[in-house]
């Protein structure tokens, strides 16, 4: 039983990151970031457009939405595991919001 409560709190977390990309990609599109598929419940990966500096987005979301992320070569990396999942929507909003409203992000 504790098993199976569980994977129905991972699937829960899950649809919320899935349904926030989804609207996030409606209003904001898709020229600066694409997620891989996502479907472990831990962490997602965003990959980020060609130019775009993936410390500079990390640092931006640290000090001005309190959104910690792990930035990579080419991408962002999002564990939401540990981010109650009433905090989960406004951590994928505000990866995009960073992107798409702050032009000092580019190297």
């Amino acid at each position: 039983q504790q098993r199976e409560d569980v994977i129905l709190l991972l699937k829960e977390r899950w649809k919320v990151v899935i349904k926030t990309i989804k609207e996030c990609y409606t209003k904001y599109g898709k020229e600066k970031l694409i997620f891989d598929p996502c479907n472990s419940g831990f962490f997602c990966y965003a990959n980020l457009a060609k130019g775009i500096d993936p410390v500079s987005v990390a640092e931006r979301l640290i000090k001005e939405k309190s959104v910690g992320v792990v930035p990579s070569i080419q991408g962002l990396r999002i564990a939401f595991c540990g981010v109650p999942q009433d905090k989960i929507e406004h951590m994928v909003r505000s990866v995009f919001e960073v992107l798409y409203y702050a032009a000092d992000h580019v190297r």
